[in-house]
């Protein structure tokens, strides 16, 4: 008799489905997907899985809430949905491997702290609709070597770059 796909999920660390609130993410998680029928991450939802290496966000994603993959040390590449317009505090704080983001159209603000310490983290380029960069965004990103402003950016907080 076949194991339940969950049970083969856990051994082989293959594949998790993340269903939305409630629902218990095992701390050794290597691959993510988000259900279609989620909008919002939960705060801290990800937070120090230290295992975790990519993650497939569904079109449905509005907001990914704060801290929401703090500290995942080899999360390296992550590709935000165009329906994405809002990103919490601290959200990729310490994500120490994250190499590459492409942030969305639509995002009005990158929150304080948002990117800090992602040591990786060499080039951006800001959607034409951000406004607002928040205190120590990208502080502490010490491979950042390329950032594309936009035209219509009216405010970089204290510290966005600190340190780089």
């Amino acid at each position: 008799m076949a194991a339940p796909i969950e049970d083969i999920s856990r051994r082989t660390n293959d594949m998790f489905l993340y269903t939305g609130k409630g629902c218990e993410v095992p701390g050794d998680v290597q691959h993510v997907q988000v259900s279609d029928s989620v909008s919002t991450i939960d705060s801290r939802c990800f937070a120090s899985c230290s295992s975790l290496r990519n993650i497939d966000l569904s079109y449905g994603l509005t907001a990914i809430a704060e801290g929401t993959f703090r500290d995942c040390p080899l999360l390296n590449e992550i590709k935000l949905p165009n329906t994405v317009q809002e990103i919490g505090r601290r959200c990729f704080y310490e994500c120490s491997s994250l190499g590459k983001i492409d942030l969305p159209q639509g995002l009005t603000a990158i929150p304080e702290e948002a990117f800090q310490k992602c040591t990786s983290l060499d080039e951006i380029k800001l959607p034409n609709t951000v406004q607002r960069i928040g205190r120590s965004c990208f502080e502490e990103c010490l491979s950042l070597r390329k950032i594309d402003l936009p035209e219509g950016l009216m405010a970089i907080a204290a510290y966005a770059f600190c340190k780089c």
